[in-house]
């Protein structure tokens, strides 16, 4: 059995390059508008040991949890008769559960400085 990397076309490729393109940039944005938007902020509370272990394991929790439902999906799928490897429905789950908040999350901020400019207000 081929490697799906190998069976995949010059169009796909090209596309999951794209993807790739696209996340990276979207990524850097997010970096530099987080930089701006939180200069000259008091950011010291964030550092304190009780609120960086408590952000810590609420990562972790909330990646058990994606996992687990990636392992509850392909029990259910096996159930169905179409069986999905974790190492299938895992990678699907994390990517659309990341999907899910980009675009609503980055499309208010690009509202917000177009209806912002229209006021004669900066970015």
């Amino acid at each position: 059995m081929e490697h799906e990397s190998k069976k995949r076309g010059p169009m796909k490729r090209a596309l999951h390059l794209l993807g790739l393109a696209v996340a990276i940039a979207a990524f850097a944005y997010f970096v530099l508008y987080a930089y701006r938007a939180l200069a000259g902020q008091d950011l010291s509370q964030l550092l304190q040991p009780r609120v960086m272990l408590a952000g810590a394991l609420l990562t972790g929790l909330y990646a058990l949890l994606v996992s687990l439902t990636a392992v509850a999906w392909s029990w259910l799928l096996r159930g169905l008769g179409q069986p999905a490897a974790f190492t299938v429905t895992g990678p699907i789950l994390a990517t659309t559960q990341m999907g899910k908040y980009l675009p609503g999350n980055v499309a208010h901020h690009f509202g917000r400085v177009v209806v912002a400019r229209g006021h004669g207000l900066d970015t």
